[in-house]
Protein backbone atom coordinates (compact mmCIF):
# COMPACT_ATOMS: atom_id res chain seq x y z
CA UNK A 1 0.00 0.00 0.00
CA UNK A 2 2.68 2.27 0.92
CA UNK A 3 4.71 1.37 -2.15
CA UNK A 4 1.39 2.39 -4.39
CA UNK A 5 0.87 5.60 -3.22
CA UNK A 6 5.14 6.47 -2.95
CA UNK A 7 5.04 5.31 -7.02
CA UNK A 8 2.18 7.25 -7.80
CA UNK A 9 3.32 10.79 -5.86
CA UNK A 10 6.33 9.94 -7.96
CA UNK A 11 4.46 9.87 -11.07
CA UNK A 12 2.67 12.94 -10.43
CA UNK A 13 5.80 14.39 -9.25
CA UNK A 14 7.60 13.81 -12.56
CA UNK A 15 4.65 14.63 -14.30
CA UNK A 16 4.54 18.53 -12.80
CA UNK A 17 8.13 18.95 -13.22
CA UNK A 18 7.83 17.86 -16.94
CA UNK A 19 4.75 20.52 -17.29
CA UNK A 20 7.46 23.04 -15.48
CA UNK A 21 9.66 22.91 -18.03
CA UNK A 22 7.59 22.81 -21.15
CA UNK A 23 5.77 25.92 -19.90
CA UNK A 24 9.12 27.26 -19.19
CA UNK A 25 10.55 26.51 -22.42
CA UNK A 26 7.69 27.56 -24.48
CA UNK A 27 6.87 30.75 -22.98
CA UNK A 28 10.03 32.47 -21.10
CA UNK A 29 12.12 31.28 -23.78
CA UNK A 30 10.67 32.08 -27.35
CA UNK A 31 13.15 33.25 -30.22
CA UNK A 32 13.23 36.67 -30.60
CA UNK A 33 12.44 38.86 -34.14
CA UNK A 34 15.06 41.41 -33.39
CA UNK A 35 16.28 40.75 -36.82
CA UNK A 36 14.37 40.10 -40.27
CA UNK A 37 15.68 37.83 -43.06
CA UNK A 38 16.38 41.43 -44.82
CA UNK A 39 18.93 42.89 -42.15
CA UNK A 40 20.76 39.66 -41.89
CA UNK A 41 21.31 40.19 -46.03
CA UNK A 42 25.25 41.14 -47.03
CA UNK A 43 24.93 44.38 -49.06
CA UNK A 44 26.87 43.78 -52.23
CA UNK A 45 28.29 47.00 -52.74
CA UNK A 46 30.03 46.90 -49.72
CA UNK A 47 31.33 43.88 -48.84
CA UNK A 48 34.41 43.13 -48.87
CA UNK A 49 36.19 39.94 -49.78
CA UNK A 50 36.29 37.67 -46.34
CA UNK A 51 32.27 38.98 -45.47
CA UNK A 52 31.96 37.62 -49.58
CA UNK A 53 33.17 34.05 -49.21
CA UNK A 54 31.67 33.91 -45.72
CA UNK A 55 28.41 33.79 -47.53
CA UNK A 56 27.07 30.51 -48.42
CA UNK A 57 28.10 28.70 -51.88
CA UNK A 58 30.27 31.80 -52.50
CA UNK A 59 34.11 30.87 -52.83
CA UNK A 60 37.27 33.06 -53.29
CA UNK A 61 36.50 32.96 -57.15
CA UNK A 62 33.23 33.61 -57.25
CA UNK A 63 34.43 36.28 -54.45
CA UNK A 64 36.82 37.78 -57.00
CA UNK A 65 34.35 38.07 -59.36
CA UNK A 66 31.75 40.16 -57.72
CA UNK A 67 33.83 42.64 -56.62
CA UNK A 68 35.92 42.94 -60.21
CA UNK A 69 31.84 43.09 -61.13
CA UNK A 70 31.67 45.49 -58.40
CA UNK A 71 34.56 47.69 -59.31
CA UNK A 72 33.66 47.41 -63.47
CA UNK A 73 30.70 49.01 -63.03
CA UNK A 74 30.93 51.49 -60.28
CA UNK A 75 28.48 49.73 -58.29
CA UNK A 76 25.69 47.18 -58.69
CA UNK A 77 22.29 48.52 -58.50
CA UNK A 78 20.52 44.98 -59.17
CA UNK A 79 21.56 41.53 -57.85
CA UNK A 80 20.26 40.00 -61.40
CA UNK A 81 23.88 41.45 -62.73
CA UNK A 82 25.68 38.53 -60.98
CA UNK A 83 23.12 35.87 -62.55
CA UNK A 84 26.03 34.70 -64.76
CA UNK A 85 27.86 34.00 -62.45
CA UNK A 86 28.20 29.92 -60.77
CA UNK A 87 25.72 29.13 -58.08
CA UNK A 88 23.84 32.61 -58.58
CA UNK A 89 20.49 30.74 -58.06
CA UNK A 90 21.45 29.22 -54.70
CA UNK A 91 24.06 32.78 -52.95
CA UNK A 92 21.74 35.31 -53.79
CA UNK A 93 19.34 34.53 -50.89
CA UNK A 94 21.95 35.92 -49.04
CA UNK A 95 22.67 38.97 -50.72
CA UNK A 96 21.13 42.26 -51.01
CA UNK A 97 21.43 45.66 -53.00
CA UNK A 98 20.79 48.72 -50.84
CA UNK A 99 19.54 51.41 -53.40
CA UNK A 100 21.56 54.41 -51.47
CA UNK A 101 24.71 52.49 -52.22
CA UNK A 102 27.95 55.20 -51.87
Amino acid sequence: MINDNLLFFQKLGFLLICFVVLGFTTFLFKPSNLYSKEDLKLNLNKANFRQLVAVPYVGKKTALKIISLRKKLGYIKDISKLKNIRNFNKFKYYLKVEKNAS
